[in-house]
Order: structure tokens, then sequence, then C-alpha cells
């Protein structure tokens, strides 16, 4: 007999699941503080965003934490950031081009909430 949740061994379409956010993995310690700063290569560090125009461009940070900055513009061309919590962060431009963050979906599905963490309005 079939289960309540069956069609007789047909399979019902689901639609697409969320997606799964989890924490970036981030160390329990860091290394200090350091700046944002052009082609920087930083690991296990909180991050400073200081003046007016911030930049890391062509830069890799991983296993970092960027908290409360206030930017008119945070340049990210061609970085690579991998486990980074970004929170409190507001800019009033954020350019990103060539950047590698997610995977090209994730990114999709992840880009509204960054865009928010970054006190990026979102609409439509």
């Amino acid at each position: 007999m079939p289960s309540p949740r069956s069609t007789g061994g047909r399979r019902t379409p689901r639609g697409p699941h969320a997606p799964r956010v989890t924490a970036p993995d981030l160390p329990a310690r860091f290394d200090g503080d350091a700046d944002l700063a052009p082609r920087a290569d930083l690991i296990g560090v909180r991050l400073r965003a200081t003046g007016d125009v911030v930049s890391d461009a062509h830069g890799r940070i991983a296993e970092s934490r960027l908290d409360e900055a206030s930017v008119t513009r945070l340049d990210l061309t061609g970085a690579t950031l991998v486990d980074v919590a970004i929170t409190g962060v507001r800019a009033a431009e954020l350019v990103c081009r060539g950047g590698a963050w997610l995977e090209p979906r994730q990114a999709e599905l992840h880009a509204v909430a960054f865009a928010e963490a970054l006190g990026i309005g979102v609409t439509g």
C-alpha cells in the first residue's frame, strides 16, 4: 500500500530548494588586524576598511572578517574571498568585476543577502 505522500510510485516535483546558507569557516582566534589593500594576501585576520575609498583589488582573503565600516567606495575588482564574514558594512559604491567569491550559481542565490549585508537596498 502506498504511503500517504506517495503518488503510486511517481515522484512529485517539489521545485528548487532554497540555498543552504552556512557560516564562514572562521578561526577561533584571529592573527591580528589588517587593512584592506590592493593585492593583499590575508588569512585569519580582522579586516579594517580605513578611508573613504577602500580597495582590495586583486587581493586574496580567507578565513577573515570585516565588521562595521562605512565607505564611499569599496573596490573588490578581481578579488578572491573565501570564508569571509562581512557584517555592518555600508558602501555607497561596490565594485567587484572579475571577483571570485562563490561559484556563479551560488553567487546568484546569495547576491541579495550580500548586497543587503553591505547596506545596499535591493528591490524588484
